[in-house]
This record gives C-alpha cells, structure tokens and sequence, in this order.
C-alpha cells in the first residue's frame, strides 16, 4: 500500500517543491481526499529544521520522506477508526493536557506562589545537604539505584547509626564536604562537612529551597531531586532574614594547626580587650590581618546571608546597628564584628515584580 502512495506522490513532489518561495497556497500532496499546502510543510519543516547542519535540498528531501510517511500512517490508522478507539482518545487527551500547561497562567495560583515567596524572603535558613550524584537523563534503573542508595543513607542516620555530618563525609559527592589538598605547599582547604550556611529564596534551585523551607528545625528530607542529584537535606538553624548587610571586622588569621599555643586566639582576644576598654574600633582595626579592609575601617562590601561563611551571619544576626561583637571564629580564622548598616527586605508591593 505505501509502495503504491509514493509512486503517485513523488510526480506531485516533485513538480510542487521548487514553488516554496513562489506560492505557499500550492498543493504539495494529497493522500486520499486530504490535501497538503506546500505552506503546511514550509512551516513544520523549518520548526523542525533549525539546528539541521545538512544543506537544505539534502535537508528537505530527507524530512520529506518522514513527512510522508507520517500522514501515510495517519491515513491507515483513520482508515481502520483507530482515532476513534476509548483507548487512542484518552491517550491524546493525555499529550493535550502535557503539553497546555506550560502555556497556561491560573492568576490565582500564581498570586499565591508569589506571595509563598515574599514569605520565604523574610527568613533565612541553614541546612547540610548529603549529594548523591544522577544524571538529568538517567535511565530508570540508574535513578532507582541512585534513590535507594539515598534512602538507605537517610535510614541510617535515622536509626542512629550516623550522625548527619558523619554521614555527608563518607557518603556526600560533593567535594566541598570533604577538606581538599591545594597542593603546592598550601593549606588544605577544610571541608564544610555537608554544611552550606545561610541562604534565603532564589539562592538555590527550587525543588532544593521548596524541601528546606518545608522542613522542621534538625528534619531530615526524604531524597530530595534536583538537576544535580539526589540531596538528603537537614534544617540545622532559621533566623530572621538579614536584607542587605554592611560590617566591619578585625580579622586574626587562623594559627598553624601544628602550634601547641592558638596564638591567634591570644592575639584575638587582646585586640577585644582593648575594644572593651574603650578604645575605639577604628583604632583597634589597624591591627588586623586582613589589610584590604584595614585601611578602610575594616569595611566590607554589603552583602546578603548567602555571601559569607556560616557562623559570620549567625554573629551578625544576635547584632544590633553599631555592636561589636566578642570574637567570632570561623573557618578562616577569629574575627571581631562591628554591624554598621542593614537594607531590610522591602515591601510585597516594591519586590513583587
């Protein structure tokens, strides 16, 4: 039967290609009592074309044939009332819905998602994550194996065989968990153990922010899907979300690990004595290690919960404008804070756009 259709349809083909540019109306083919505009084909063709790296004669022929086979089938299955089978007309109601919704806007809900959004902005979470790694276009098998392996993990800290953090360690692939040799004679970079610090909304991919903002004080997710992999998260801390931040530090670097004495904690701590005494931060802040910030009054640039290291933000956030906190250590070393300024989160009116 298709032998005999492309007998007939490859005269019509052939007279009816070179008047693409001439008139779309002509009639490319006709398969039983359906007619096919050359512009009908035009259309799907460069759709379907775009990144085709074939010369377009070559291009056109090839596609041509697919298309031709395609209303030849479409043909057999009306003419055996396939489309009008319980079973073909549930299935393509199925592709309809799949393939509406992107292009569908329900004002309701999306009023809602951005309000469940400005909720989230004025919070600040903390939160582990354990990595189990899966391509975006696993197979099936690849991705049960990848969740089971997760699940199995989360039962073990669940049941108390491991804690979080000893578990991110052994388990985590994401090498930030781990410390890192820098080579070349370098400090070795400590790992975050699984800890990400502080961030807010939109700092994460969203299946990731929906899990942790979802979850209870120490909860741990179920496996949790991201573009990147599997994620077993745990919620360690929740504050109010810090805006826009501007501080000031003196800044000790961390001792060699090696030393018997810390001497960057003696050092730390007498720099705070002398604040306590009176004398002024800015006085005091010429002694400080990092030099960048020094020479400026120990200033950083502004920033937001998700730019600085952990246990800086929670120091900043028991901070009111213009304290000096007691020394804060962090992965670098000690610091001692001073908060200058705060942009809160602006209003649901200013920030909904």
């Amino acid at each position: 039967m298709f032998k005999k259709w492309f007998c007939f349809l490859g005269l019509a083909i052939g007279i009816a290609i070179p008047t693409f540019a001439q008139d779309n109306s002509a009639i490319l083919l006709q398969v039983g009592n359906e007619k096919v505009e050359a512009e009908e084909f035009w259309a799907i063709y460069k759709k379907n074309s775009r990144i085709n790296q074939q010369s377009e004669k070559t291009s056109i022929d090839d596609y041509l044939d697919l298309y031709i086979n395609f209303k030849l089938k479409v043909k057999e299955a009306k003419d055996a009332k396939l489309d009008t089978s319980a079973s073909f007309i549930k299935e393509l109601e199925g592709y309809r819905k799949q393939l509406v919704k992107p292009y569908l806007v329900i004002e309701e809900v999306n009023e809602q998602a951005i309000r469940d959004a400005y909720e989230r902005m004025k919070t600040n979470v903390r939160a582990r994550h354990i990595l189990f790694r899966l391509a975006e276009n696993a197979s099936p098998k690849d991705t049960l194996a990848v969740y089971e392996k997760s699940q199995e993990v989360r039962n073990q800290i669940i049941s108390g065989k491991l804690t979080f953090v000893q578990a991110a360690l052994q388990y985590s692939e994401d090498p930030s968990a781990r410390d890192m040799d820098m080579g070349e004679g370098r400090p070795v970079r400590p790992g975050n153990k699984g800890d990400l610090g502080y961030f807010g909304v939109f700092d994460m991919v969203y299946p990731f922010e929906e899990a942790t903002f979802n979850l209870d004080l120490n909860e741990i997710s179920a496996p949790t899907r991201t573009r990147f992999g599997y994620h077993l998260i745990q919620l360690t801390d929740k504050i109010p979300a810090i805006g826009q931040v501007k501080a000031a530090h003196i800044f000790i670097q961390k001792s060699n690990p090696d030393s018997r004495i810390d001497s960057a904690k003696v050092r730390i701590d007498e720099l705070y004595a002398q604040i306590e005494n009176g004398v002024p931060f800015e006085k005091v802040v010429l002694e400080s290690d990092d030099k960048g910030s020094s020479s400026q009054g120990g200033e950083l640039p502004m920033f937001t919960a998700n730019r600085m290291v952990p246990q800086f933000i929670e120091a900043i956030s028991k901070l009111k404008i213009g304290e000096v906190s007691a020394p804060v250590q962090t992965s670098f070393g000690w610091h001692i804070i001073k908060f200058i300024e705060q942009k809160p989160i602006d209003s649901f009116d200013k920030v909904k756009e």
